[in-house]
């Protein structure tokens, strides 16, 4: 099937050094919620988090000020 959706707008994230190291700690609460939904079988934040993961992670570049 052939989409005529627009290409969605890249996403920059311009990041102080400081807190870089709050990064690994805001994946694993994002997986937490993931691993949640699963646990009590959340089909539908299970499906929302997936279909959302890998347009963002296409789109989202970080730069390390």
């Amino acid at each position: 099937m052939f989409s005529m959706r627009k290409p969605a707008e890249k996403i920059i994230a311009h990041l102080d050094p400081d807190p870089c190291d709050l990064i690994p700690d805001y994946q694993k609460i994002r997986t937490k919620l993931l691993e949640e939904a699963s646990r009590i079988k959340d089909l539908k934040q299970i499906k929302k988090h997936l279909a959302l993961l890998p347009d963002f992670l296409e789109r989202v570049t970080l730069v390390y000020n």
